[in-house]
């Protein structure tokens, strides 16, 4: 299965246009009078500097390219027709001789402001179509359509900074394909990306509150649950590993689809989303060794003084040969005699 993806200094750099081509509403809202400024104050500037026959009236492009650039095709032609009719049948040729312009010459003046506001327009629509792809592309697997392993790690990545309520801990819950190479050998990718959209599907309905569920690789599906404690998780992964034996569809087939959960806490023990990922991961893959349907919860903080264990005992041979490790020793005596009985190590 291939999926696009995309470096993340790249994605910045792709916000920073995206908003360009997309600003907000609340800037969109502000835009609007500013643009209706910029265009009377052009009108006004023709106007004092003597009429049409002066260069000043090609000012009235920024107007229209601001509002291309903002509202797309449609706010460039609007911007331009505006503008062009206070540029045309309103204003002399020579304000000082009231010499008025010739109908052909306003409109086509008009004409050719409609032109480049339409051109600016569209090319910032399709910009913008672009960059949306690809913005989606990034935090979408594009074979199911679900937010992918990146938009997961933005989501725990907020919740670990947030100050939420601390009355409910943010479970992270992995479940797990534990057949996908049987159903992919057998009916084909097709097939597994069906079953996977299905088993998202079965998740949200069985959720109590509407809750977004991302596919992580190519077998697993990854949610976010808060609880009160690990009884009420485990109360729903009871509840969803009993609903996962429910045979799915595909092509007129009925198919058993094999799924374990592994679960971890974001108990605040690590900040990096990617870790609580891993170990969750970590947790289905035991949970589908072990033929575990109750799944499998990991504590973050005893994975890391595992990690930290392991990396000691890794570093202790090299301390033992360079003389980082020696014995001290303390004598054991008899009290009655004060005698030296042995030592402690």
């Amino acid at each position: 299965m291939s999926t696009l993806l995309i470096p993340r200094d790249t994605m910045k750099i792709e916000n920073i246009f995206y908003w360009i081509v997309r600003p907000r509403s609340q800037v969109k809202l502000l835009l609007v009078p500013a643009i209706m400024l910029m265009i009377i104050g052009v009108f006004l500037l023709v106007y004092v500097t003597g009429g049409m026959k002066y260069v000043f009236s090609h000012t009235m492009y920024l107007p229209i390219a601001l509002a291309a650039i903002t509202f797309g095709a449609k706010g460039g032609v609007l911007a331009a027709l505006v503008g062009g009719l206070l540029l045309g049948p309103f204003i002399a040729i020579d304000s000082y001789t009231s010499d008025k312009q010739d109908t052909i010459n306003w409109l086509y003046q008009i004409s050719f402001f409609t032109l480049i506001g339409f051109l600016v327009g569209a090319t910032r629509d399709i910009a913008g179509s672009y960059l949306h792809r690809i913005k989606w592309n990034g935090s979408h697997d594009s074979m199911t359509g679900l937010p992918n392993t990146f938009a997961l790690e933005t989501v725990i990545k907020g919740l670990l900074d947030s100050d939420a309520d601390k009355s409910k801990t943010a479970y992270l819950l992995i479940a797990r394909l534990g057949n996908q190479a049987q159903i992919e050998a057998s009916f084909g990718v097709q097939c597994v990306n069906g079953i996977i959209v299905q088993l998202a599907d079965t998740i949200r309905n069985e959720l109590p509150n509407p809750t977004e569920v991302y596919r992580v690789g190519t077998e697993g599906l990854g949610f976010m649950h808060p609880a009160e404690d690990e009884h009420a998780v485990k109360t729903l992964v009871n509840k969803l590993g009993s609903v996962f034996t429910n045979p799915l569809g595909f092509d007129k087939i009925q198919l058993h689809a094999d799924v374990y959960l592994g679960i971890v806490a974001l108990d605040g023990a690590s900040k990096e989303p990617q870790l609580y990922i891993q170990k969750a991961n970590h947790a289905t893959c035991q949970a589908s060794n072990n033929r575990q349907r109750d799944g499998v919860l990991i504590r973050v903080d005893d994975e890391i003084r595992t990690v930290e264990n392991l990396t000691l005992l890794g570093e202790l041979s090299d301390a033992l040969e360079s003389g980082q490790v020696f014995m001290h020793y303390q004598p054991k005596v008899v009290t009655a005699t004060g005698v030296i009985d042995g030592v402690e190590a």
